[in-house]
Order: C-alpha cells, then sequence, then structure tokens
C-alpha cells in the first residue's frame, strides 16, 4: 500500500473544494492509499480553518476526531 504524505494545503483544498486534493482525501477515507499527516499538520490545518473558513469549519470536524 502506498503511504502519501499530506499538508495543510492539500487537506483544506480537499475538505473545501472539489478537484485533485479532494480526490487524494477520498481515496484515504477508502483505504486506496495510506495518508501521514503530523499532528503539527493537523493542529494548522484547525487554526486556518478557524481563522479563514469559521462559517464552514463543522465539514473538518471528523478530521480532528482521527
Amino acid at each position: 500500500m502506498y503511504k502519501w504524505m499530506l499538508d495543510t494545503n492539500i487537506i483544506i483544498l480537499g475538505l473545501f473544494w472539489s478537484g485533485k486534493e479532494s480526490k487524494l482525501l477520498k481515496q484515504a477515507l477508502s483505504q486506496k492509499y495510506e495518508a501521514l499527516i503530523w499532528e503539527f499538520v493537523l493542529q494548522e490545518t484547525k487554526r486556518i480553518i478557524e481563522e479563514k473558513f469559521p462559517d464552514i469549519q463543522n465539514k473538518a470536524q471528523p478530521l480532528w476526531k482521527c
């Protein structure tokens, strides 16, 4: 199984817009590959979503439970 390291940009783009990044996240959720996400990347992603996208941050809530 492939392992891919995801960064903040990929996660945010994948969560909120359709495109290649969204496809990557969907493939990770369907276990076509293993997504590696460091804790500091999750913290940074959460901070950015709270600051810049407060109206849609609920969509990202399942990510924080990983």
